[in-house]
């Protein structure tokens, strides 16, 4: 019976370091940019005009890009995409637009502010100037051989404006 003791308890603490435990770190890591990724996850953006919440898809491949948005109980589905060549957007209503720049792109269809080109940076962890922008990194996952946020404060230094993104799955 003492053995059998001893041998559950050698085998039940084995499991447990066999068990994979989720990290946590301070400050995300990553050298330089992931060639192709996948982000699922939320997005609350709030301003003194709206606050907006948003389910989201962010599909990365080299420098082309898709970023699927949701909103609450389905209620739109819009489709921003950005390449060398161009961004454009679908809307809801199958619409396309298009614009220079995402930011200009989304604040004309939507009325958002948010800085996607400094995003794609931000979203891997990645230090960028940001000087107009508070970027806080309140939690983060190990993914691989990366620590990748998932969980990030953006505040606008000059306007009003508080963004939070939630990332609930990377995938490559």
């Amino acid at each position: 019976m003492k053995n059998l003791f001893l041998f559950l308890l050698v085998f039940i603490s084995a499991c447990t370091h066999l068990q994979p435990s989720p990290y946590v770190l301070e400050k995300p890591f990553i050298s330089k940019p992931l060639k192709a990724w996948t982000a699922r996850g939320s997005i609350a953006i709030h301003t003194s005009q709206q606050n907006t919440q948003a389910r989201f898809v962010w599909q990365q491949q080299g420098r082309n890009y898709t970023i699927d948005f949701f909103g609450p109980l389905g209620s739109y589905h819009q489709r921003l995409c950005g390449s060398p060549q161009g961004v454009w957007l679908l809307d809801q209503h199958n619409h396309l637009h298009t614009a220079k720049t995402p930011e200009k792109l989304l604040k004309q269809t939507t009325g958002w502010e948010l800085p996607v080109s400094q995003l794609y940076f931000w979203i891997q962890g990645l230090s960028k100037s940001h000087t107009a922008w508070d970027v806080k990194y309140e939690r983060t996952v190990i993914v691989g051989n990366n620590s990748l946020p998932q969980t990030i404060s953006i505040t606008s230094l000059s306007k009003n404006i508080k963004i939070k993104i939630k990332i609930d799955n990377w995938a490559d």
